[in-house]
């Protein structure tokens, strides 16, 4: 490994980095070993074994949080948790490495936005809902074609055909915390996101609907996502 694959900014403690050296400081963070060293030294993020300052709070908040955020996109996945002293994210860049950052938490579902490219989409509002299994859904976002899916209503075929054609991503963000009795521990938001506009994937018994939706509502369902002070179990 070259120094050159990682960097560090100590003014703000964001790290890039080979994924399995990531894993390596996050697996430390949880045992409270010592940092591994090495090229992690002379990037300026570990002295003496330990982490730098604002590096060791992304650590402390990923391995000690009150809430973890999972987001896939696509192929690709991300991490987050949330703690008292704010949040941290673990993303994939383009050439294969991690950046792990920290950030207020009032400013995590404007990360979110940032990271699912959510943006001004056109609103129809005589689109339908349109109905699917979860694998019928699966499989024509996959092939982009409405013909690998049964027979459905005629606008709801072409409100589908018109989403397939326009897809840009297919995005989910989930949260897990422990909860008290009257908290379920878990929310999350499915979007399917295209130049047609954007969507709702709903769980609907067997099945799931696709609602469309706008990019306002999209944003305050992100902002949703976290539990409140109650349901963490925070004040009685």
């Amino acid at each position: 490994m070259s120094v050159s694959e990682i960097e560090f900014d100590p003014a703000t403690g964001e790290l890039l980095a080979p994924a399995r050296v990531v894993e390596q400081l996050l697996a430390a963070a949880r045992a409270a070993a010592p940092m591994p060293a090495g090229e992690l030294t002379a990037s300026g993020a570990v002295e003496a074994g330990a982490a730098h300052p604002r590096l060791g709070l992304a650590l402390r908040i990923a391995t000690r949080p009150l809430v973890e955020l999972r987001l896939e996109r696509g192929e690709r996945s991300a991490a987050g948790w949330v703690a008292l002293g704010g949040s941290a994210l673990l993303v994939p860049v383009d050439d294969g490495r991690r950046r792990l950052l920290t950030l207020e938490t009032s400013h995590l579902a404007l990360a979110l936005v940032r990271l699912n490219d959510l943006g001004p989409r056109p609103v129809d509002e005589s689109r339908p809902v349109i109905a699917l299994t979860p694998a019928d859904l699966t499989r024509a976002v996959t092939a982009r074609d409405t013909s690998v899916v049964p027979q459905t209503q005629a606008d709801e075929r072409e409100a589908l055909g018109e989403l397939l054609a326009g897809l840009r991503a297919r995005w989910r963000v989930e949260t897990h915390w422990t909860p008290p009795d009257n908290s379920p521990g878990t929310r999350s938001l499915e979007v399917l996101d295209s130049d047609a506009g954007l969507w709702l994937v709903v769980p609907d018994g067997p099945s799931v609907d696709l609602w469309p939706t706008t990019p306002t509502i999209v944003f305050r369902l992100l902002c949703g996502l976290l539990p409140h002070d109650q349901e963490l179990g925070l004040f009685d």
